[in-house]
């Protein structure tokens, strides 16, 4: 008879609790127009992309806004030409 080990199975992971747009735009005090502009020049932290939909970690939001809400990869301003 062979004497096979048996494998635990995984523990699940903590499911974390994503929030829309709208509860985003709610806590950073702006339009939510706004919010969708940030999105798009990479100028918030905790977004989660899934294809077109956007959700935000709020944990990742509270430490952008904690830490001042400052511009993420480029600073606030393009370059125009």
């Amino acid at each position: 008879m062979t004497n096979i080990a048996k494998i635990p199975a995984p523990l699940p992971l903590p499911r974390r609790k994503l929030i829309t747009a709208q509860s985003a735009a709610e806590r950073c005090g702006v339009p939510l127009s706004t919010l969708y502009d940030m999105v798009r020049e990479d100028r918030i932290g905790g977004v989660v992309r899934f294809g077109r939909a956007i959700r935000f970690d709020p944990d990742a939001l509270e430490t952008w806004i904690a830490e001042g809400g400052q511009a993420l990869s480029g600073g606030w301003r393009r370059d125009e030409r």
